[in-house]
């Protein structure tokens, strides 16, 4: 869950076509330090699964139907992106929520 609350911004570092899908890799300095592979990050408001991280970059794919329907569609190296890690359930939003 998400609280909808932008934590920082990062910026696509790197885009790659992957047939039809997107492969995407977002720097944000020292933001993916806690996160790791199969992690569940909101970009721009998409919801998107870790696919490789290093504690200034994560990468992520994008199947085309996720890229045609969201602004991802504009999406350019130098893009940034509001970033939003989830509510764990002892944050306080899971409380409110």
């Amino acid at each position: 869950m998400f609280t909808g609350i932008v934590q920082t911004c990062g910026k696509i570092a790197e885009l790659n076509k992957l047939g039809d899908a997107l492969q995407m890799k977002i720097f944000a300095e020292n933001y993916f330090a806690n996160c790791k592979k199969g992690d569940s990050i909101s970009n721009d408001g998409v919801c998107l699964t870790i696919e490789s991280c290093t504690a200034n970059e994560a990468v992520f794919t994008l199947i085309n139907q996720t890229v045609i329907n969201t602004s991802f569609i504009q999406a350019s190296v130098g893009s940034l992106i509001n970033l939003e890690l989830p509510c764990r359930p002892d944050s306080l939003w899971a409380g409110i929520l």
